[in-house]
């Protein structure tokens, strides 16, 4: 019982409005996907499900890369100064009286209130499904369309239907005996097809007759089939009804989630290195290595305004490969533009890396922060990262994010475009930007 009182729904629906940047480290359940002015990433994943009685998990494949030079330079296998990386995530919604189902208000007599109200409604659900009148009403249509089917008329029934032009042919008198059995069988079609509107799949407009009949034989002719549907139906409503009340019908004050979150990437970055020969003084090497981040996030939803959360720990053994430390090579070469004058000589100009940077096992550490106003459809998004050698005698990497974001909503989606100045040790401050898109039921759609 306790699971029902903050449903998944209303809980997607509290995380629309995410900042970008806990976007781009997974930290939202379903599809997502972030670009930034130098990297972008992509979960692909499943909504929630149930991992245990009280828990609701998400599991994320996850693809990623960063450049330098800019996000487009990314799958550009003539580039350097960038890497993609692939792994998994997840994300865990923890429950209880203090977390994740708590309602917090004025006083407790309020939040007491709305938990017997959603009890209350739960009863009347388990009490109707499947002996509502509506349900009996849909069952009988599903007999009626079946008996069509096995009669050998129900593709005609469905085309006097929809093309009133076919009731008439052949062309004779609409009163006569064919005429009339024509009438009753549209009449008998249409009558319980209407009933069973609502469990009609949303492109059933647009099928074929033949696609029609394809449909009712598997979907209603098959036994226990449609009782499925009618009791989907009804489960539907009545999640939408536990939604209004806690959206709309009664006056709460502040929501609260908190959720854990990870992930594990493996990456490959490719970087010029010297090494002479005959023909270059350098040769392409690859070098992977992974990162691993663990972190508790915890969400604020008010009325007027919304808080995100989140702190976090990782480790990463990526080497440092820093452009301003590259050796520039000029070599002169003879090219011959044509062949009735003498070759010309032009420059050939590469950079390298005269050493491989030594492989660092860094502990990382980060925050974030982000503030929205309702009201305004304006946030606010600040991140730190602090990323620090196990052995303690390397340079500490500092990183810091500040932005604004406005998102634009299209149905359960949402569209989040955010400018930031970003700073750390060797940029200092620069112009950055941030579009993230949510589609939690990308997959999951019917």
């Amino acid at each position: 019982m306790t699971e029902n009182l903050y449903r998944d729904s209303v809980r997607l629906k509290d995380l629309q409005l995410m900042s970008g940047t806990l976007v781009a480290q997974s930290k939202l359940p379903g599809v997502s996907a972030a670009i930034t002015d130098k990297s972008f990433t992509l979960n692909m994943g499943t909504n929630l499900f149930r991992l245990r009685s009280v828990r609701r998990f998400s599991v994320q494949a996850v693809l990623t890369g960063q450049s330098e030079e800019g996000f487009t330079n990314i799958f550009d296998d003539d580039r350097y100064q960038r890497t993609v990386g692939a792994g998994l995530a997840f994300n865990v919604f923890r429950f209880g009286p203090n977390t994740t189902t708590t309602y917090y208000w004025p006083d407790s007599t309020n939040r007491a209130k709305l938990h017997r109200q959603l009890r209350q409604e739960l009863a009347r659900y388990d009490a109707a499904r499947g002996q509502s009148a509506t349900h009996n009403t849909m069952l009988q249509a599903g007999d009626t369309l079946c008996r069509l089917n096995e009669q050998g008329v129900l593709e005609r029934a469905i085309v006097i239907t929809r093309d009133y032009d076919a009731l008439l042919e052949p062309a004779d008198d609409p009163l006569s005996p064919a005429g009339l059995r024509r009438m009753a069988l549209r009449q008998t079609y249409w009558k319980a097809i209407d009933a069973l509107r609502p469990l009609l799949p949303k492109k059933w407009a647009g099928m074929s007759s033949s696609e029609a009949v394809a449909w009712i034989r598997s979907h209603v002719c098959v036994p226990d089939t449609l009782t499925q549907l009618a009791y989907d139906w009804h489960d539907k409503r009545t999640a939408d009804r536990l939604d209004s009340i806690q959206l709309k019908d009664v006056e709460w004050k502040q929501r609260a989630l908190v959720w854990t979150s990870g992930k594990i990437l493996f990456n490959n970055e490719k970087q010029p290195i010297y090494q002479a020969s005959e023909t270059s003084l350098m040769k392409e090497k690859r070098f992977p290595f992974v990162d691993m981040r663990l972190g508790l996030n915890k969400g604020w939803i008010r009325r007027k305004t919304r808080y995100f959360g989140a702190v976090g720990i990782g480790y990463n053994n990526q080497r440092t490969f820093n452009p301003k430390r590259q050796v520039t090579y000029q070599r002169v070469l003879p090219q011959q533009l044509d062949p009735s004058t003498p070759p010309v000589n032009t420059v050939a100009e590469s950079k390298f890396y005269p050493t491989e940077p030594a492989e660092l096992h860094r502990a990382v550490g980060d925050a974030q922060y982000s503030f929205f106003w309702n009201r305004w459809r304006l946030g606010f998004d600040a991140t730190y990262r602090i990323r620090q050698d196990v052995r303690f005698d390397a340079r500490t990497d500092h990183r810091a994010t500040f932005g604004l974001f406005v998102p634009a909503l299209v149905g359960e989606s949402a569209i989040n475009f955010m400018l930031q100045g970003k700073w750390d040790n060797d940029e200092k401050w620069r112009l950055g930007f941030n579009v993230s898109a949510s589609l939690p039921g990308f997959l999951t759609k019917k």
